[in-house]
């Protein structure tokens, strides 16, 4: 390595992934773009990675080790030793296709683009492309959007960007760290804290290869994490609106607001709690309801909701009736299913109704009249 420092740092962290860093080192270091470096990242690892670092000779390689600190953490410590203007985020089951690098820096002169992605194509444990229409069931999406559409649909749709393709301005990273707690969500964390300050591009080229492990061991993908999902989705999802200025928001959510108009402080405060309940996962409605309470507790916000909303403290505790610590598919289930009972009652009463009227119509007719006078007759006595 030269005394020149170099434009991009590539901050990889791994843990237990020796076999995919001999194909992913080597996918960096043939980019066809050389003036980058790579802070190689082992989190205490306990399989041969140790061992294939140290037969890396290239000296834009420079590894730390380190016990296992997590994702946010080592990618901290990483951009910290970090001497690039720009890092790019690496994970060791991934692949980098060639050209990536030069041609998302190349998106970085002359405009206020703080992170650049790329498309991603899914490929499997050996790497080859899995088939459209398995790729089609993973939430990334490509679609590049202004700032406030970009807000809006990370709220709506959680994160659905590909962070192993990102490169982001290094100063933005050293302002606001990712945070060290987060495991799983530290990206989507990241994402929308950036967004208000910064416009993010997608290129529109496959120049990540984003791995799908047949076992099902991404950390992102295992069924095992959900609940330390839901527990970092809530913590996202609360600091969702930090920052957040009441001009962005009404420009990012104006459509899905109660008041479109509102100006003041407290209007802000009830519309991010309208916005909250609008979303079907348990944990974050609670956060909802949750600001709602704290609202409606102070005796001038309370006089506010009636006069700007009608919104009265008899409705905050009906809302606070649903099931909300339910399973989401599990309440879309029993809805649907009470929506086929509902509708198979009503089959039924039409039946029962329509019986009761033939029924009406043959007891009143002269030939049931006639049997009936003919059974009298015959009955003993």
């Amino acid at each position: 390595m030269t005394d020149k420092n170099p434009l991009v740092t590539i901050v990889m962290v791994t843990h237990n992934e020796g076999r995919y860093l001999r194909e992913s080192i080597p996918a960096i270091l043939n980019q066809g773009f050389s003036d980058f470096e790579i802070v190689l990242m082992d989190n205490g690892s306990q399989d041969d990675t140790p061992e294939y670092i140290k037969t890396i000779q290239d000296p834009r390689v420079r590894p730390f080790r380190n016990e296992n600190l997590g994702l946010g953490l080592a990618y901290n410590i990483g951009i910290e030793n970090a001497r690039g203007q720009w890092i790019a985020l690496g994970n060791a089951d991934d692949l980098w296709f060639e050209h990536k690098l030069a041609k998302q820096v190349a998106e970085f002169s002359g405009n206020n683009i703080g992170v650049v992605f790329t498309e991603a194509e899914l490929i499997d444990d050996t790497g080859k492309a899995i088939p459209e229409e398995v790729a089609a069931k993973f939430p990334f999406s490509f679609e590049n959007l202004p700032p406030i559409r970009m807000y809006e649909k990370l709220f709506f749709r959680t994160n659905f960007l590909c962070a192993p393709s990102a490169i982001i301005r290094k100063d933005l990273l050293i302002e606001r760290p990712f945070d060290a707690m987060l495991i799983q969500l530290q990206d989507f964390d990241m994402w929308s804290h950036l967004i208000k300050s910064v416009e993010f591009k997608i290129l529109p080229e496959k120049l990540t290869g984003y791995r799908v492990r047949l076992d099902g061991s991404n950390i992102s993908l295992n069924t095992k994490n959900r609940s330390r999902v839901l527990l970092e989705l809530a913590v996202v999802y609360e600091r969702f609106f930090e920052n957040a200025t009441i001009d962005f928001f009404k420009a990012a959510f104006g459509s899905h607001l109660r008041n479109p108009d509102f100006t003041d402080e407290i209007s802000f405060e009830f519309e991010k709690a309208f916005l909250y309940l609008k979303l079907q996962e348990p944990a974050i409605r609670q956060i909802g309801l949750q600001l709602l309470y704290q609202l409606m507790s102070q005796t001038e916000s309370r006089e506010h909701a009636f006069k700007q909303y009608g919104l009265t403290m008899l409705d905050v505790w009906q809302w606070a009736l649903t099931p909300i610590f339910a399973d989401a598919n599990v309440l879309d289930e029993s809805a649907k299913n009470h929506i086929e009972i509902s509708q198979h009652l009503k089959e039924v009463k039409k039946e029962l109704t329509e019986t009761k009227e033939l029924m009406r119509r043959i007891t009143s007719g002269k030939l049931w009249k006639l049997r009936e006078s003919v059974y009298s007759l015959l009955r003993p006595r």
